[in-house]
């Protein structure tokens, strides 16, 4: 066991006596059943979830939208690259510049099979010549595009806009997870576990993948002790942790042993065993209720946070030390 400090939801510790934890089926009544975990994450499932998860989406979509459009001005700026060049090269100074070129190249190519050392050099110096002049024309033209410049401003304020939603988008998911970290713990299975214990298991390690239904998971049950500060919605608690082996059923596809994840749903000890290996193995078994209802609701995000956007989604926040 081990004293740490965890964080919980304001409604805390009365959430399991709460009807929401009841093993009654999910209220049918329009609307859904109301959740009072904060002072501002409360109503209806999907009250709660547009309150936790609104700026994290609004900012996904901003996000992508300015990537798209950095996207399209990257195009325009090389459309008016080609765009320039294209005008240069029709201007009567460079038609007469490229066909001083050609004539310099034919000549630098006999001058090299059969021309003295000062003919090479004469014939790759005009050669050269031509050639610097072509290119700088080709680059004053893009230097002094008015509309390449336009289009690299245009770039410029949408790198910056980029970098003002990621770093948004970074600090909303951050309190995002904490949040949902925090309802988490709110509505866990409390330790020392015993037959009929409830709650969801957040944050376990999956000990061994059984089969394609069940799965042996670590989970280090709290015992909340006393209550400690209390900041923006979120209350911590004291707690005494007591390391359990459960044996869960769910579906196992794409997990593996060593994975660390958050079962959302909620589960009720209903016996237990003791092996040689493992010490005492709890058995659980799924119990539907309006917890499920709120988690399958507020857990997926509308928007789905990509490579191409910041932010981590399932962060862990494991509790502190005292």
């Amino acid at each position: 066991m081990r004293r740490l400090i965890i964080k919980c939801a304001l409604v805390g510790i009365a959430c399991l006596n709460a009807p929401g934890m009841a093993e009654d089926a999910p209220s049918p009544a329009a609307g859904g059943p109301e959740y009072n975990l904060t002072s501002y994450l409360k109503g209806t499932a999907p009250q709660v979830r547009d309150r936790l998860n609104g700026e994290v989406e609004r900012l996904i979509v901003r996000l992508k939208e300015s990537q798209t459009a950095l996207a399209d001005c990257d195009k325009d700026i090389a459309n008016d690259t080609k765009a320039a060049i294209e005008k240069a090269r029709k201007s009567d100074l460079y038609r007469q510049t490229l066909a001083e070129k050609t004539r310099a190249e034919q000549e630098l190519e006999i001058a090299r099979k059969s021309g003295t050392p000062q003919e090479r050099l004469q014939a790759g110096s005009r050669f050269n010549k031509a050639r610097l002049t072509i290119e700088k024309m080709e680059n004053d033209a893009v230097l002094h595009s008015e509309a390449l410049a336009q289009d690299r401003n245009h770039s410029y304020d949408i790198q910056r806009q980029i970098k003002r939603f990621k770093e948004s988008l970074d600090r909303a998911v951050a309190w995002r997870t904490e949040l949902l970290n925090a309802i988490r713990t709110t509505y866990g299975m409390r330790g020392p576990l015993k037959d009929g214990s409830k709650g969801v298991l957040p944050l376990v390690t999956v000990a061994k993948v059984v089969d394609a239904d069940h799965l042996l998971v670590r989970y280090d049950a709290p015992e909340l002790i006393s209550k400690g500060k209390e900041a923006e919605g979120i209350q911590s608690y004291s707690a005494r942790f007591y390391h359990t082996t459960i044996l869960v059923p769910l579906d196992t596809k794409n997990i593996k042993t060593g994975d660390k994840i958050n079962i959302d749903h909620v589960y009720v000890i209903d016996g237990s065993t003791h092996t040689e290996d493992r010490g005492t193995v709890f058995s659980a078994k799924r119990l539907e209720n309006e917890t499920d209802v709120l988690f399958d609701t507020i857990v997926p995000l509308r928007e789905s946070i990509t490579s191409d956007t910041s932010g981590k989604l399932n962060q862990k926040n494991p509790p502190k030390s005292e």
